[in-house]
């Protein structure tokens, strides 16, 4: 069983428990400790900054962190970053374990799903690609049983967006979050939104199929 949810509200969709888990504070908890430190006035990129200088919190939750702070401040228009960029995430929970859900994004089957058909089917660090659509990039990070990222740049666009997958372990479910950055405006946002969860769906077909 799962749910697709835009992560615009993700203090909301990825519960206090994980983030806590995770980061060692809750959404609430991070919004009072920030406001403490401070951060009230700072930009998006110093409470970054800060954040990961003081806690090491790996640069997916240091945005997330952020970006959760700045809405619940009100200081955030959905679907932008703090520069010119626009960014998308969506996500689902799934009742399955952490190791599964690994097995099935790094699957043949799902990796064409939501990257699309390449000629190498297995994606490893430092691996260039292309699709047959003619989207290119590159993978940066494979962490076994967490996350991947990955760049990428579909035919037409100046310059490659970034992708990370994340693997979020919520009770004896998983949350399977895809966020993207970098995109050129709210039309590919809108876009990209649109396709991961037409990724969701089809990935939920097949863990009911298991």
């Amino acid at each position: 069983m799962f749910y697709d949810v835009d992560m615009d509200s993700t203090s909301v969709t990825i519960s206090s428990d994980a983030v806590k888990a995770k980061t060692g504070k809750t959404w609430e908890d991070w919004k009072i400790y920030l406001d403490k430190a401070g951060m009230t006035g700072k930009t998006h990129k110093e409470i970054v900054a800060y954040l990961h200088a003081k806690y090491h919190l790996g640069s997916w939750w240091d945005q997330m962190v952020t970006n959760s702070y700045e809405k619940m401040s009100g200081r955030r228009v959905v679907g932008q970053t703090a520069g010119t960029d626009f960014q998308v995430g969506v996500q689902g929970i799934f009742d399955i374990s952490p190791n599964i859900a690994w097995s099935l994004i790094t699957s043949k089957e799902a990796s064409q799903i939501w990257l699309g058909h390449t000629s190498k089917p297995v994606l490893c660090v430092k691996e260039s690609y292309i699709t047959d659509d003619g989207t290119t990039g590159e993978v940066r990070v494979m962490e076994k049983g967490s996350h991947i990222r990955l760049t990428w740049q579909p035919k037409g666009w100046k310059k490659p967006s970034t992708i990370q997958i994340r693997i979020i372990p919520q009770g004896d479910s998983v949350t399977i979050a895809f966020h993207q950055e970098g995109l050129p405006g709210e039309n590919e946002r809108e876009e990209m939104k649109t396709r991961w969860i037409r990724v969701l769906n089809k990935l939920g077909k097949i863990v009911n199929r298991s």
